[in-house]
């Protein structure tokens, strides 16, 4: 009986601890290479909602494409505010973590020959930008 009690406390300790956040894991990447500059999207899961309902074609979407499209838009101003940027596509992804899920569109954009992809929560969650310098990463605002 003691062996069973430990066994079901040790499942549920490794349950709970299947979506702690670490540092090999710490969100959803987008390597982007613009004018010969290396920049690295992060979408972390710290901020991502979790949304363990969400169903496609049953569960309503909690915000308007257009509201996600700017969102991704923003992010690519950091880099460029000048160009226009077209949207080529968007994708709705389901990423697992541990006992977790987490939903997050992925947006293709084009400007003048350049494709950029930018990830982005289902919720509206902004990816954090960084721009690669050697082995630094230093953060766009």
């Amino acid at each position: 009986m003691n062996k069973i009690v430990f066994i079901f406390t040790l499942f549920l300790s490794i349950n709970a601890y299947t979506c702690e956040i670490n540092k090999y894991n710490q969100g959803i990447v987008s390597n982007i290479n613009f004018k010969n500059k290396q920049y690295k999207s992060l979408l972390p899961i710290s901020m991502l909602g979790k949304n363990p309902d969400f169903v496609i074609g049953v569960s309503d979407f909690p915000m308007p494409m257009s509201e996600i499209i700017n969102i991704g838009k923003n992010v690519i101003r950091k880099l460029d505010e000048k160009l226009n940027w077209d949207v080529e596509s968007v994708a709705l992804y389901k990423y697992h973590y541990g006992n977790c899920k987490y939903w997050y569109y992925q947006l293709s954009f084009r400007a003048n020959n350049q494709y950029i992809n930018i990830n982005v929560g289902l919720n509206g969650e902004e990816p954090d930008l960084y721009r690669i310098d050697e082995v630094k990463l230093n953060k766009i605002r």
